[in-house]
């Protein structure tokens, strides 16, 4: 019998030898000597123990205080590792692993979607659990991958998650616990034929925002008219260089450099590898993508050879990280931008507003109906005198 729990930094160096002893047995061979080499590299145990440091939500699982699987995500919607020692596969555990983590991303964020990169061998298992490939496999630096997205709106209902998922729609019945104890599945991952959500469930979703924002959440690609807004209220067509943080897989990076002038400049900042990858293929040479953490915007301006920000644009999800870390984020965001420069932000929760309060202000508040769920726009300013806030100063 197994235990899955929440993952501490002492667990990296047991969850590293998993990841490194299964990746050389089973998929290692997919790639090129280079590309397997930069793998395992990104598998080392101070890789793992930095990104939980960066933000990276692991669980594990353990049989008689031996850790057998682990599963972790980034940015509450990426599913980054999912892993099951050879002496537990085929028992159901890596199904368990994946709801639990998906369970703890909908309590904490509500999020858009999820996203792999799978390998060629685990990709019919990711296809099972509902995940749908969105291009054929790439390569980069020696690693073959094959992008995969899952699309989920979630509303919570008599005290569970009630889920739809896959290319269409399906139904996935989750039980919320109390929180901190683990949520799991009820019943398999079902059979199903998908069915196109009702116009109803969309009306529901919206007064449920309406009531109770904070305990519903929903797992659409931002639309076109929140691409517009966020646009529209940093003033992207006036800018020389914008920063935007967590662009993920880009839709709202194409939407900024559809409204950037010829010979403004993008900088995209992103944590997670995978998302880099797809971002870097974007044929845009006002665009840099940048592989590294919001904490260090500053770092990132040099190596590009960039003036501050007149714009910083931000969709990484405050709410699921450590107020520390957000606000040592904010403390960057703001350093890193011109006097009479703004910040805007695009989220589901206010977090960003209660971290922001001491180090930014009171923003400007927008809100998208058309989004599903419809989502907050938040937009600072910093004067042009360059007044830093007390609380950044501290």
């Amino acid at each position: 019998m197994f235990d899955i729990r929440p993952a501490t930094p002492a667990d990296a160096g047991a969850i590293s030898a998993l990841l490194i002893a299964l990746s050389e047995k089973y998929i290692a061979h997919e790639f090129t000597p280079s590309g397997r080499e930069y793998l395992l590299a990104t598998m080392a145990t101070d890789r793992i123990a930095t990104t939980m440091r960066d933000g990276f939500r692991y669980h594990v699982a353990q049989d008689e205080g031996r850790i057998v699987g682990v599963v972790g995500v980034c940015d509450g919607s990426h599913l980054y590792h999912l892993f099951v020692a050879e002496s537990h596969q085929r028992r159901g555990l890596a199904r368990e692993l994946w709801r639990t983590a998906m369970a703890a991303c909908l309590e904490l964020d509500g999020l858009r979607e999820f996203t792999v990169n799978s390998s060629l061998h685990a990709r019919p298992f990711y296809e099972r659990l509902g995940f749908v490939a969105v291009a054929g496999p790439r390569d980069v630096r020696g690693v073959v991958s094959v992008p995969m997205r899952m699309t989920v709106m979630a509303r919570r209902a008599r005290g569970r998650w009630i889920l739809r998922s896959g290319r269409l729609c399906r139904r996935i019945p989750l039980t919320a616990l109390e929180a901190g104890e683990r949520i799991t599945m009820i019943g398999g991952m079902p059979n199903d034929k998908p069915v196109r959500p009702a116009v109803n469930d969309g009306v529901a979703f919206l007064m449920g925002f309406l009531r109770n924002p904070e305990q519903v959440g929903s797992v659409i690609p931002s639309s076109r008219f929140l691409e517009r807004r966020i646009v529209a209220m940093a003033g992207v067509a006036g800018a020389r260089t914008v920063i935007e943080l967590g662009p993920g897989t880009g839709g709202t990076t194409q939407a900024i450099l559809d409204a950037m002038q010829a010979h403004a400049r993008l900088l995209a900042i992103e944590i997670n590898p995978g998302f880099v990858s797809l971002l870097s293929a974007l044929p845009d040479p006002r665009l840099t993508v940048h592989l590294g953490s919001a904490q260090h915007i500053r770092d990132a301006l040099i190596r590009s050879d960039l003036p501050p920000a007149d714009v910083v644009i931000s969709g990484i999800p405050f709410s699921t990280m450590p107020s520390v870390l957000g606000r040592q984020i904010l403390r960057e965001v703001w350093a890193s931008i011109a006097p009479g420069g703004c910040f805007v932000a695009y989220q589901f929760r206010d977090n960003v507003v209660r971290l922001g309060r001491g180090v930014l202000g009171e923003p400007q508040i927008g809100v998208v109906f058309l989004n599903v769920p419809p989502m907050r726009v938040y937009h600072w300013r910093k004067p042009f005198d360059g007044a830093i806030p007390s609380a950044l100063a501290n």
